[in-house]
C-alpha cells in the first residue's frame, strides 16, 4: 500500500499549510491563515494499550489497509499498536500528541 499523497481525502490531507492556501484560493477563498493547535489526545482510558490498540484500527489509513490483509495479519497489526502505544500508557489513560490546524478564510 502506497503512502496516500496530501492531495488525497483523509485525516492528513491538510498537513501542508501551502497546500491549504492552494485548495482554499483555488475555491475562491482569500486572506486564508491556519493556526497551529497542539494537544494531548487521548486514546484510551484504564483500559490501556490495549484499548488504544483496538480503537486505533477504526479510524484513519488502517480504514484501508486492514481489509486487504490476510485475517491473520490482523493480529499482527494490532499487537505492533499496543506494543507502540504501551510506552504512552499510563494506569489512567493512553494519550499521544496530536496537532491540528484551525483554518481561517474570507469569501
Amino acid at each position: 500500500m502506497t503512502t496516500p499523497s496530501p492531495d488525497e481525502p483523509g485525516m492528513f490531507s491538510w498537513a501542508d499549510p501551502a497546500s491549504v492556501r492552494r485548495i482554499l484560493e483555488r475555491a475562491g477563498f482569500r486572506e486564508t491563515s491556519l493556526t497551529p493547535v497542539d494537544v494531548v489526545m487521548e486514546l484510551a482510558g484504564s483500559g490501556g494499550a490495549a484499548e488504544a490498540a483496538e480503537f486505533a484500527m477504526l479510524f484513519g489509513p488502517l480504514t484501508r489497509l486492514l481489509p486487504v490483509l490476510p485475517p491473520p495479519q490482523h493480529g499482527a497489526v494490532r499487537a505492533a499498536l499496543e506494543r507502540f502505544f504501551e510506552s504512552y500508557a499510563t494506569q489512567q489513560r493512553v494519550a499521544l500528541p496530536a496537532a491540528f490546524w484551525v483554518v481561517q478564510a474570507r469569501a
